[in-house]
């Protein structure tokens, strides 16, 4: 686990190894045991949002505690800002390209109309002209 630099990967940004000591707790040679899961220490989850504590446990339950050790209140709370920027950033692009497109929609709208007056008078001048 050391020098992982996409630790965590659903973040979206990597996350540097001297803010999080992914190494902390686990026994590289006891991974195969059954038992690593149960024997590592266990980080205090009383902090952590009730979502962010039933993943931790669940990650616990498949032997990934030792991931979670180094972190700290502060750090799984920028973690959590982070995601909830980008929760926010992807709802505002989703709202930005609905816009457009009915911008979008608009204009070819009007342009068709455009087009359709200028065929009307092109056939009137036509019509004058003969």
């Amino acid at each position: 686990m050391a020098g992982n630099k996409n630790a965590l990967v659903s973040t979206g940004m990597p996350i540097e190894d001297d803010h999080i000591d992914l190494t902390r707790g686990a026994d590289p040679i006891q991974a195969d045991d059954d038992h690593t899961a149960r024997d590592s220490p266990v980080p205090d989850l009383r902090f952590l949002p009730t979502h962010a504590s039933r993943d931790m446990e669940v990650m616990q339950s498949c032997g990934f505690s030792h991931m979670f050790d180094g972190l700290s209140k502060r750090k799984i709370e920028d973690i959590e800002k982070v995601l909830t920027l980008e929760d926010s950033f992807v709802k505002a692009c989703k709202r930005m390209v609905t816009d457009l497109e009915v911008v979008e929609d608009e204009k070819s709208k009007e342009i068709h109309h455009l087009k359709k007056r200028n065929s009307s008078l092109r056939k009137s001048c036509e019509a004058s002209e003969a």
